[in-house]
């Protein structure tokens, strides 16, 4: 058995999980002018909760802030929020949905996931890399590729954004209360 699989069915593993934000990244990355330049950037307000069932189930969301963008540059990060882009000021949030985790291999698992974003809903599978950690949280890490035209994010001023956008997450989750687990 997998050491995921194995952390899903343990009795320490059972309950709610809350996102620690101060030691989690959630970023993303997108080509631009026609692929000349990468344009990074991260949340800043991201709050999170997950649920492991007796069964091993796993359920969770993650609901950012779309105004928390930040890419270091401020006139950008305006035009982001945008109803170019996010629509923050109509869609001030992005949601993520764990419906489902199984484990993949030693310290991965395959989850179903879905995403939010300016009101449009689509599937996200992800794969995640799960590390418990010596004080009992649980870090876990992903990346993927999402075509954002498909999220309603559409502006693309003489084609100069590629329409992928490879998206991130370092999540550290801390048990609600690891100590009535343990009895």
């Amino acid at each position: 058995m997998s050491a995921v699989a194995e952390f899903l069915k343990s009795k320490e593993a059972l309950g709610s999980w809350n996102l620690v934000p101060e030691q989690s990244t959630f970023g993303f990355a997108n080509k631009s002018l026609w692929g000349l330049q990468t344009v990074s950037g991260r949340f800043t307000d991201v709050s999170g909760h997950g649920q492991i069932s007796d069964t091993g189930e796993v359920t969770g969301e993650l609901d950012i802030a779309a105004h928390s963008v930040d890419t270091g540059l401020r006139m950008r990060d305006r035009h982001l929020r945008s109803a170019d882009f996010f629509k923050a000021d109509r869609f001030p949030r992005i949601v993520v949905v764990v419906t489902a985790a199984r484990p993949a291999d030693d310290d991965t698992a395959e989850v179903e996931a879905f995403i939010t974003v300016t009101g449009t809903t689509k599937p996200l599978p992800l794969k995640v890399t799960m590390r418990q950690l010596d004080d009992g949280t649980v870090s876990t890490s992903t990346r993927a590729t999402i075509n954002h035209d498909e999220l309603g994010i559409r502006w693309n001023k003489l084609w100069m954004l590629s329409r992928k956008t490879t998206v991130s997450a370092e999540a550290v989750f801390r048990h609600e209360d690891p100590r009535s687990q343990r009895d």
